[in-house]
């Protein structure tokens, strides 16, 4: 994924459901400046609930809150493509143990990073604990997240299985990233 997000003046849309995919194709379309590559999944996804009242133009401004915590919140995760649903179930895990957790999706994080800097940090507070869910290269990511942040990504390529399978032998469960979290 980075090493297409590391390409000059092109944007790398990763949508997480059917609504983002809309998203990213609006992106593209209006985009005047250069071109849009789609990372889609290989696998079925879920479309993600939105809060009442959810404006999909913000997708459009790259990442945004998919799911807001009660309250300021304390952890921040922010995940792309599929691993939007695992960041949701990590959400309602670290909830029930009271935690005020913000899920962030990173639809398209060459657009955000264009944004100024009041959107990018009224989704991304700073000071707060940030954690990015991303099945791809780790290293980009540590500036984003911070000191004390926490990525969790894979470093390697070639594993190939039924992606149920992937996700429980190399730690992308809800439980599992729960578990990093807390560590």
């Amino acid at each position: 994924m980075w090493a297409l997000r590391l390409i000059p003046n092109l944007d790398v849309a990763r949508p997480c459901d059917a609504l983002e995919c809309a998203g990213a194709w609006a992106h593209a379309l209006y985009r005047r400046s250069g071109p849009t590559a789609f990372a889609l999944s290989r696998q079925k996804l879920p479309n993600i609930p939105r809060e009442a009242g959810f404006e999909p133009r913000v997708m459009l401004r790259g990442a945004y809150t998919i799911a807001d915590s009660a309250g300021a919140p304390t952890l921040v995760l922010i995940a792309s493509g599929s691993e939007v649903e695992v960041a949701m179930g990590v959400k309602k895990i670290l909830e029930g143990e009271g935690e005020r957790v913000r899920v962030v999706s990173a639809l398209c994080w060459d657009q955000f990073e264009r944004e100024d800097a009041a959107y990018r940090d009224a989704v991304l507070p700073p000071g707060v604990r940030r954690v990015v869910i991303e099945a791809g290269v780790t290293a980009p990511w540590h500036a984003v997240v911070g000191e004390g942040g926490l990525v969790v990504g894979r470093d390697d390529f070639g594993a190939s299985a039924p992606d149920k399978v992937l996700q429980k032998e190399f730690g992308f469960t809800p439980d599992a990233i729960a578990r990093k979290i807390r560590g």
